[in-house]
């Protein structure tokens, strides 16, 4: 769909760590990762690719595009 969530952006999983890093984002700031639903499991992955270079404050929305449009 092409639903986003306000003030986000769809951001592909394999361009994830790359455009947090070329954007600036420091390794504190906060980052909320979402998909489409509870089903998805790309926001998990998500998160853990930010964790492992050392993202610390990465949350996963895990009701998605779903529970929010609930």
């Amino acid at each position: 769909t092409g639903q986003l969530l306000p003030r986000s952006r769809r951001v592909p999983l394999d361009v994830v760590v790359k455009t947090a890093k070329t954007e600036g984002i420091g390794r504190d700031a906060e980052i909320v990762v979402y998909c489409a639903g509870p089903g998805c499991p790309q926001s998990v992955l998500a998160a853990e690719k930010l964790a492992t270079v050392g993202y610390t404050n990465v949350r996963v929305y895990e009701g998605g595009l779903q529970e929010w449009a609930g």
